[in-house]
């Protein structure tokens, strides 16, 4: 399947359209994220289609990136969230990540994979970690500001709350440094969401 994600700026533009399309295809999964203390962006779109034809691209007021997706961490609860009932929320954190100028985007992708993802494996405690974890590497024929997108689903914002607190402690030096060799850590933004499934 193809993912697209959808930063929006004026959320009502945007599902009635996905969702209810006269000679189109909806998508085959669609989940909305809503931001809970909205900027620039009120909500996060997640869309998945069979291929490049069905892509709904008549887009409103957001900028549409697709990606390629990788499970970093619970496979198994993804797979069950598509069950959920219409308009049960989970609280999702969405990071928005750009790239260290020195790395293109693919060398990005396998940094963040490879090196940073297992060093973040074996330092972050076990209770701190989310219920599940997914990398979404930026294709490198999209225009976007942006080379990254992670998703946190968390058990509760609680959780989420303890693990940023351990994150400004001695014990997360090692990963803050290691983010610095493939990332921009200023200009990343991090979305506090809730998520509801749409289609499925």
């Amino acid at each position: 399947m193809i993912k697209c994600i959808t930063l929006l700026r004026d959320e009502a533009d945007s599902i009635g359209a996905l969702v209810d399309r006269t000679g189109r295809e909806p998508p085959l999964r669609l989940a909305l994220c809503r931001v809970r203390n909205p900027g620039e962006i009120v909500a996060v779109e997640m869309s998945w289609y069979a291929d490049l034809a069905n892509l709904y691209d008549e887009r409103r007021a957001g900028e549409t990136i697709i990606v390629e997706e990788r499970v970093a961490r619970g496979a198994d609860w993804l797979a069950g969230r598509w069950n959920a009932r219409r308009g049960e929320q989970r609280p999702l954190l969405i990071g928005l990540i750009r790239r260290a100028a020195h790395l293109s985007r693919e060398e990005f992708g396998q940094y963040w994979w490879n090196r940073h993802r297992p060093l973040a494996d074996s330092l972050v405690p076990l209770e701190l970690n989310p219920v599940a974890y997914v990398h979404n590497y930026v294709r490198t024929d999209q225009h976007s500001v942006w080379d990254g997108i992670g998703e946190l689903y968390e058990a509760s914002f609680s959780v989420a709350r303890n693990r940023g607190e351990w994150f400004e402690s001695e014990a997360a030096a090692a990963l803050l440094a290691d983010e610095e060799r493939f990332m921009d850590p200023v200009s990343r933004e991090v979305l506090v969401t809730d998520q509801e499934i749409l289609l499925a």
